[in-house]
């Protein structure tokens, strides 16, 4: 399951999150995604441009509003957004932008709820911002776009105007003005106990000092009724039965009252025998004598249907096959180049989670995977192409590494083919092929990739790797 399931969460069709072009491809990128990342609302005046399958509706005023925020180490921005077009449709969207060292720009690539994808390449200069845009309909039909825009001298604004071709860019014509504002950082209480909040969670997977966070009297009161206090509690993280290897804290959602905070979220968890698993909690806190501590935290089970109540189409049915919690474990060879992910020639093993977003219209896997090389963690979203009849998936790496595939399937599904071109993060490219074959039950899966450095004129294998669900 290292590479077999996908739903990248890619860019901005709708310019839902600012991102800026840097020079410098350490420093000064991921100053400019954290400068950038945040809630942003916008509202634009579209005019009608005689494409009746752009996913934006035809003319008239369209707002839209989304959060987005650093993963992936600070190597790309995730956008959640919703925006309403001018028919009153309701589009839901995410999106993943990364740095692209070979183009010296940000690459971003967008799904969206109706099934319509895009990608984009994003320059800044000053803080003129330039956008190139190929959306695809959910039809397949192609709509190319251009951007200009600028951004206010605090970076908390952007006004562009969009050009749209529908011929390919023989011709272009105005399509519509917008006007991006960004939202309040929020209250330093609320930065300061999301901060807490994470810090916590890294704390404790390290076994380390995690007294600090709570108050004398906290207790923990599971899913199943079970209360926990503090000193059972720092007991537990200290002890051999300590399992979570991985524990990360997602939507956070902060309300400050006086003293008092409430928070809320998702917690993702993995441990020692690579299990994976998920549950909503609800933490308070309490400030005294200016220092924040938790008194109490509520966990609630969650159990995800990976449908979200929608019906799925017939091609995105065949993903299902991938939608669960898995565990895999494989051997490695060297890679053929210097600066690939995983590291030199060994045994690696993983978890992967996935599920069905944006209401059926696309896979996303968010995978850890311990390899060789250390930790490397992954994003993808899959997709749909109904012009090419086969699947569109696009990942991006914890160290910066980032791969495009063209996916297909058997008629029923058991045997999964792909080519796919993987980018380092200093640029150089190779290509890979891989063959992933699912049990007659589904519950289990291998794999076997190849790679290429010198442009398919000779294949090596990679890696061969197992792997079985453990949550459906």
């Amino acid at each position: 399951m290292r590479h077999y399931i996908g739903a990248l969460i890619v860019s901005v069709v709708g310019l839902s999150i600012p991102v800026a072009c840097a020079g410098d491809e350490s420093g000064a990128v991921r100053q400019m995604l954290e400068r950038l990342a945040g809630d942003w609302t916008w509202t634009s005046q579209q005019v009608n441009i005689g494409a009746e399958y752009s996913p934006y509706g035809q003319a008239g005023r369209f707002v839209g509003r989304g959060e987005g925020r650093l993963i992936m180490d600070g190597q790309c921005i995730i956008n959640e957004y919703q925006e309403k077009t001018p028919e009153g449709n309701i589009l839901h969207g995410v999106s993943l932008i990364g740095y692209d060292p070979i183009k010296k720009c940000f690459a971003a690539h967008d799904r969206m709820s109706d099934g319509s994808y895009s990608v984009a390449e994003l320059t800044i200069d000053g803080r003129i911002r330039k956008d190139r845009i190929t959306i695809t309909s959910k039809t397949g039909e192609t709509l190319l776009a251009r951007v200009v825009g600028e951004y206010s001298r605090d970076w908390k604004r952007l006004e562009v105007t969009w050009e749209a071709s529908t011929d390919k860019g023989e011709s272009w014509k105005h399509w519509c003005t917008a006007v991006f504002e960004k939202a309040g950082e929020g209250t330093s209480d609320e930065q300061e106990l999301i901060r807490l909040q994470q810090e916590w969670l890294r704390t404790e997977t390290a076994r380390g000092d995690v007294a600090r966070f709570m108050a004398d009297e906290y207790a923990l009161v599971t899913s199943e009724g079970t209360t926990i206090t503090k000193p059972e509690m720092l007991r537990f993280v200290q002890s051999d039965d300590f399992p979570f290897t991985s524990m990360t804290a997602e939507n956070l959602k902060v309300q400050v009252f006086g003293a008092a905070a409430v928070v809320k979220g998702l917690l993702r968890w993995s441990d020692k025998n690579h299990k994976t698993g998920h549950f909503l909690f609800t933490d308070t806190w309490l400030k005294r004598d200016g220092r924040w501590q938790c008194l109490a935290t509520h966990e609630s089970g969650m159990k995800e249907t990976g449908l979200g109540g929608y019906e799925l189409s017939p091609e995105m049915k065949k993903l299902e096959v991938f939608v669960g919690e898995w565990t895999y474990e494989g051997e490695q060879t060297d890679p053929p180049i210097a600066g690939l992910p995983f590291g030199p020639a060994g045994k690696f093993s993983g978890t992967n989670a996935t599920r069905f977003v944006l209401e059926g219209a696309y896979l996303e896997a968010k995978i850890e995977d311990k390899n060789p090389g250390g930790v490397t963690r992954t994003v993808e979203i899959t997709g749909y192409n109904p012009k090419t009849r086969s699947y569109v998936l696009d990942a991006f790496m914890s160290d910066g590494t980032r791969e495009s595939s063209v996916r297909t399937a058997d008629p029923d599904g058991r045997v999964w083919t792909a080519q796919s071109t993987m980018t380092t993060p200093k640029g150089d490219t190779v290509l890979l092929r891989n063959v992933a074959t699912f049990s007659p039950d589904r519950s289990r899966v291998t794999g076997v990739v190849e790679v290429s450095a010198d442009g398919g004129k000779t294949w090596k294998h990679w890696f061969t790797s197992e792997g079985k669900r453990v949550v459906k």
